[in-house]
């Protein structure tokens, strides 16, 4: 899977050459079209595929057509940093993280909680009862039965590397059209010709080298003078 841009590209691979074997190339299936910015995160649980992008909403897909099948609201004017799938109390849910909230989602994209940060996350994993962030000032918990968050305690060293890195997001901005599947078909023609011109002129080259071959046989045989 490919989320690059503002579409996933869904492979599978293709057959291989019993003869050649070689490794099977990966061939789109579908597209799953639907975020109007660049897709940020994916989260994959018990066959469900959820995505995340810069226009602030979270989507469940169904690979095989390539069509969304439910659609957060949109979680704020940011974009959403990261999402992950959590369990508790047997059910399954995302927690998506902007710059400056941790959102929680339930089996239908609805929202059932929120808690503000003061730093911008930049990833978040779950553990246990708690969802853990780190941001560039340190380590924060988020308590996911009293809806608190603290500070965690970590070694200096991690601190400093903290505080050197840098937020990912800006480079993750381009300017997306809405015709990437057309540039795809057009960039997957443009090969494919681009592919037989090449054999064409392979041929050609070993027909020259043939003909060329079968002229220096003829020109190095002797001559037969007929006997009067």
């Amino acid at each position: 899977m490919d989320g690059s841009r503002s579409e996933i590209n869904y492979r599978v691979p293709s057959e291989s050459s019993p003869i050649m074997n070689k490794r099977a190339a990966y061939v789109i299936q579908s597209f799953c079209l639907g975020h109007s910015a660049y897709v940020s995160s994916l989260a994959i649980n018990d066959g469900h595929l959820f995505s995340s992008g810069g226009d602030g909403f979270v989507h469940e897909w169904d690979v095989e057509s390539g069509t969304s099948v439910a659609q957060s609201q949109k979680l704020g004017e940011e974009p959403i940093r990261r999402i992950r799938t959590c369990k508790k109390d047997n059910k399954v849910f995302l927690a998506a993280i902007t710059q400056s909230a941790l959102t929680l989602l339930d089996e239908k994209l609805a929202v059932t909680k929120s808690f503000t940060t003061a730093d911008s996350l930049m990833d978040i994993t779950p553990f246990k009862e708690h969802i853990i962030g780190v941001s560039s000032n340190g380590v924060v918990s988020f308590d996911l039965s009293n809806g608190t968050s603290r500070s965690v305690q970590v070694p200096t060293e991690l601190l400093e590397l903290l505080a050197k890195s840098k937020d990912p997001i800006p480079s993750y901005f381009k300017n997306v059209t809405h015709q990437n599947m057309l540039d795809y078909y057009k960039r997957k023609a443009e090969k494919i010709e681009s592919t037989k011109e090449n054999q064409i002129r392979k041929r050609k080259a070993r027909q020259s080298r043939k003909a060329a071959a079968k002229l220096k046989k003829i020109a190095n045989e002797p001559e037969v003078t007929a006997a009067c």
